[in-house]
């Protein structure tokens, strides 16, 4: 497996790919927000010969739990493949993490294991600063997500499922449906 990239290596090659983007205007909320990757050259998948499409939304759906909360699903449109992430932000460790909640069309999250996909989960606004999106109502969505380590986790994950290993750089606010 790859090593991981430190945080601040990932924030400065996205400033310095971002500075080049037109500023952003769509004043979307978060529930309605469609991201797509920047950089498909991130999509480790085209190694093993798929070249995939795909795009990040941020819809509520019911939890194990019984309560309704914001999930992060990865959709991969040309293979009809989506999977959920749950959001968790541990008390007092910080950040933001997104850890698996399996394929969006299932009733119940599969059996918990150590090898399953996660990810530090970021937001960034227009200026590529941090930003935090809160569960409560429905926020306005950032400029940008990230999550760096999506790719090599579902790289690792499983052989067969090669054909979805989303992209882990920068995705913009590309739609608001």
């Amino acid at each position: 497996m790859p090593p991981l990239p430190t945080l601040g290596a990932t924030v400065f090659a996205a400033a310095v790919f971002a500075s080049s983007l037109p500023a952003l205007a769509l004043d979307c909320p978060v529930s309605r927000a469609v991201y797509t990757a920047l950089d498909f050259d991130d999509d480790m998948s085209a190694d093993a010969g798929a070249h995939n499409d795909y795009e990040v939304t941020l819809p509520r759906r019911s939890l194990p739990s019984g309560e309704e909360a914001r999930v992060i699903r990865i959709v991969e449109k040309k293979q009809s493949l989506s999977y959920d992430f749950g959001i968790a932000r541990p008390l007092g460790f910080g950040g933001t993490t997104a850890y698996f909640l399996g394929a969006s069309t299932a009733k119940k999250p599969p059996r918990e294991t150590d090898d399953q996909p996660r990810s530090r989960l970021i937001f960034f606004g227009e200026d590529l600063r941090r930003v935090d999106v809160e569960d409560d109502g429905d926020p306005k969505a950032p400029a940008y997500l990230q999550l760096p380590e999506i790719s090599p986790a579902f790289w690792g994950w499983s052989a067969g499922a090669r054909r979805f290993v989303p992209p882990d750089g920068l995705w913009k606010l590309a739609a608001c449906r």
